[in-house]
Parts: C-alpha cells; structure tokens; sequence
C-alpha cells in the first residue's frame, strides 16, 4: 500500500512538473510562480471494505484533521500536500485464524495521515468553470496493543492497520452567484486498507493480515466554496459513494478553511 501511495505521488508530481508545448505561440513557458494557500481540513468518512476471500462486510470510519499547503506550480495548477492526525474505527474486523479468535470491538485507533492533491481548470464557460482534480490519503504508523480479556494466563495483541484513499475526475463550478459557488464532482472513489493483528498467548503466538478493498467506485459530490474575503474562502462538501449494485451507500463530509497568502 506504501508503494501504491508513492506511484500515485509520483505521478501528480510529473503531471504537475510537465509543461505543456504551444504550436501557436513562441511565447516564454510558465514558471514556477510561488503562489501558497496554506488550509485547515477536517474530513469524516464511512467506507465499506470486505477482505479477500471473505464474504463479512465491514466499515472503516475515519476523522481526519490535517493542515494542507497548495502551491500553484503551473498557471491553475494547484498541487497540495496534507500532513495531519487520524483517528479511525475497524470495529467488528474478526480474526479467525490466531490461536484464539478476536473480533475488533475497541473504540478510535489514532494515526498520522499524509495525502496529496491536484487541482487543475481546464476551462471556462458563462458562469461555468469545469476544472479536474485528485487526492489521496495515506493513514499509517499506528500500532495498538491490547490485552486480551478472558484468559486466565497473561495475553496481548498487537495490531498494524493501514489504509489509502484515492479520489479523481472532473468538477464543475457554477460562478453565476458572485461570492457562493456551488460545485459537484463526478468521478473515481477507492479505498484500499490492510490490518495485521499479531497474538501472543503466554508462548504461544499467531500473526494474520487482512486485506480489504472498498466495495464503493463512483464518487458523487455536492459543495460550495464561499469567499469570506478575498484572502479567506470557506469550502464544504459532502460525497456520496454508492456501492456497484447500488444497493448500499457510503458517505464522507469535509471542510476546509482556506488562506490565500498572496
């Protein structure tokens, strides 16, 4: 999953680095521009995940509070990094193949985040502005470690969870309101989580690894930007996730409190 996030990193850096080559104009390329906007995110979701080879199905929910600082690197290329704390649910996640069984039932897991993201306009219309963006979120370094009740000899458990959350495809502003402008996004919606659990029983020890995926793909997105000042803009939004046979729905919510530096 660590090598996942760094491809994906990797491939917004190069969108971001290259500069597209005009045949009708001998105009200088764009350069570097150092224009910043540091922002304060909170983001809460609910995403269902099955393993493997299982049929049970679970839900990850995660609250993220994290500081982002964008850069426009290329003329309406915005490129983020996000560095922040999570605190994330797997409860009801049950390992069956340690020495003694155990079903996940212990509250918020705490861990840091780390995610990037892209912001691109394409073009504009009359009171229309269709632009594309992306984002990814990488939780990790977490490492719980419970006692395990009910045994009349010493027990601990110790687990690794991790997950990546992947978001991409076109958005569309509506500017006709002046300081308010609503948006939706359409596009592409994953989440991809492992968790490790290793169980030790006096001498007796067992390790299992859950790999789960996200059942929900398509990714539906209402919000609004408001500009407090032209220094200050607000941004809300709420996402609909349904799963592919629409029978189920995930969902997220997300504020972010933008300062606009230059």
């Amino acid at each position: 999953m660590t090598k996942r996030f760094l491809g994906i990193c990797t491939l917004i850096l190069i969108l971001g680095g290259s500069t597209p080559v005009s045949a009708q104009t001998a105009e200088p390329q764009y350069t570097y521009r150092w224009l910043i906007q540091p922002a304060l995110q909170i983001d809460h979701f609910s995403r269902s995940v099955k393993a493997e080879g299982e049929d049970d199905i679970n839900r990850i929910k995660s609250t993220l509070i994290s500081v982002n600082l964008g850069f426009e690197i290329r003329e309406d290329f915005i490129l983020g990094l996000t560095v922040g704390y999570s605190f994330n649910n797997f409860n009801a996640i049950t390992f069956r193949r340690l020495p003694i069984s155990l079903e996940l039932d212990v509250g918020d897991i705490g861990a840091f985040v780390a995610g990037v993201d892209l912001f691109k306009s394409l073009f504009h219309l009359k009171n229309m502005e269709i632009d594309l963006f992306g984002r990814a979120f990488y939780m990790f370094g977490a490492k719980p470690v419970w006692d395990i009740p009910g045994l009349s000899v010493s027990g601990q458990a110790e687990g690794r969870p991790g997950w990546l959350s992947v978001e991409a495809g076109p958005m569309v502003t509506y500017t006709g309101f002046g300081y308010f402008l609503p948006f939706v996004k359409i596009g592409y919606s994953k989440i991809w989580a492992t968790f490790k659990m290793d169980e030790t029983i006096e001498n007796l020890t067992g390790s299992e690894e859950k790999k789960l995926t996200g059942l929900s793909d398509l990714l539906i997105n209402l919000g609004f930007n408001y500009d407090v000042s032209q220094a200050f803009t607000i941004r809300v939004e709420g996402s609909l996730m349904p799963h592919a046979d629409f029978k189920d729905l995930d969902f997220g919510l997300g504020f972010k409190f933008i300062y606009f530096l230059n």
